[in-house]
């Protein structure tokens, strides 16, 4: 097994994943159920995110939910030399049920009955992209299963050989374009056929199933875009030693305190909106119901009103009472989608500021607006002095 690197740039990497996986392991042991929940939410979308585009599909976070919700296309041209969108998240939410990490297991099933986005245009048929993209994962898991198995309690090692044994692999290492010949009437042309970016995702998502115990990793949490292997310089004198461009550097030392910082961010994030959640929500006679609605808005993100009943199980009324319900506690956004279908936000409003009571948030005014009001009622009580005095006159 090879040593850890030793250059300074890796020390620095290598130091702050430590610094944020211990951050990671005291939180993961204090927060309480809900931010658990939430994160294993926000991890989903974020896998998801991750693999569309790694696989080459471009879009924005927003045309994302629109799409998860069915109301758009992933993409306005979608590249048919792709694999199909739709197709990877399906994949992926299935493995995601299967997760030793109970949340992230119950997260997505939940999420699979909420995922309405339109189906595939498949030439090849339906069960031969379902079982390519089931050989990838196969493949990962495989690549997984043949390292070594390591006495450490830190992740450092098996991440980098894990880095090792992708940059060999021949389905994730490093692609090089290929060329396509064009036959046309009298002559042909040879144009470069783009590469999907890559199916290091299946590598991501079984991350934390690797990582976790006894490498350090609390619970089998994903890592979206872990694994990333960088291309080495190429030297332009084939005939002389480049003494300038060594073997490939090892990318896992600052990949690992990305992937680390990324989620002790997540962590922060997640036990700060289930605390104003619950601050919001304290003594409604609506939050049993509204809490489970706000952890999956807080954590994956936009959704409509169809989705929202999948999740929760209620119906059309149900649903507009929980989402009032929210919008009273100022925590919601809505926006209207291509075709007028509401699509609602966690959103907290920033009326609301700890420290001026209960209750304060919802009734707050500006400066100006006190001051109009102040005027308006001392305008009122010199009305209602002339009308007395004048009543009052024989």
């Amino acid at each position: 097994m090879d040593k850890i690197p030793e250059s300074a740039a890796d020390r620095d990497a290598l130091t702050l994943s430590a610094l944020f996986l211990g951050r990671i392991q005291g939180a993961t042991r204090l927060l309480p159920e809900p931010c658990l929940r939430v994160l294993a939410a926000r991890i989903i979308r974020e896998s998801l995110i991750a693999a569309l585009r790694q696989e080459g599909h471009s879009f924005t976070d927003q045309r994302f939910h629109e799409w998860f919700a069915g109301l758009k296309t992933l993409t306005d041209d979608p590249g048919h030399n792709l694999r199909p969108a739709r197709a990877i998240c399906q994949a992926i939410l299935t493995e995601f049920s299967h997760s030793s990490w109970p949340h992230l297991a119950e997260a997505a099933q939940n999420l699979t009955r909420a995922f309405m986005a339109p189906a595939d245009f498949i030439r090849s048929g339906h069960e031969a992209v379902h079982e390519d993209l089931n050989t990838v994962i196969a493949e990962a898991r495989r690549l997984l299963a043949s390292i070594d198995p390591l006495e450490d309690e830190l992740p450092f090692q098996a991440v980098s050989a894990l880095f090792k044994a992708a940059r060999t692999n021949v389905r994730f290492g490093l692609q090089e374009a290929g060329l396509q010949m064009i036959h046309g009437p009298g002559r042909s042309l040879a144009h470069e056929v783009r590469v999907p970016e890559n199916s290091r995702w299946a590598l991501d998502i079984l991350a934390g199933e690797f990582l976790s115990s006894p490498q350090g990793l609390p619970l089998a949490f994903p890592l979206p875009s872990l694994v990333r292997l960088s291309a080495p310089c190429d030297f332009p004198y084939e005939d002389v030693p480049d003494p300038l461009t060594p073997s490939p550097r090892d990318d896992a030392p600052a990949a690992l305190r990305d992937a680390l910082w990324q989620l002790d961010r997540m962590l922060g994030e997640a036990g700060e909106q289930v605390d104003l959640i619950r601050e919001r929500s304290g003594g409604r006679r609506s939050s049993g119901r509204s809490t489970p609605v706000l952890e999956f808005l807080a954590g994956f993100g936009t959704l409509r009103s169809a989705q929202i009943e999948q999740l929760v199980g209620a119906s059309r009324l149900g649903v507009r009472t929980i989402l009032t319900a929210i919008a009273e506690m100022g925590l919601l956004a809505s926006e209207a989608s291509h075709n007028r279908t509401l699509m609602y936000r966690y959103a907290p409003s920033a009326q609301t500021v700890s420290g001026q009571g209960e209750g304060a948030g919802e009734f707050a005014f500006s400066r100006d607006a006190l001051d109009e009001y102040e005027a308006s009622m001392n305008a009122i009580d010199e009305l209602l002095g002339r009308t007395s005095g004048s009543a009052d006159k024989p």
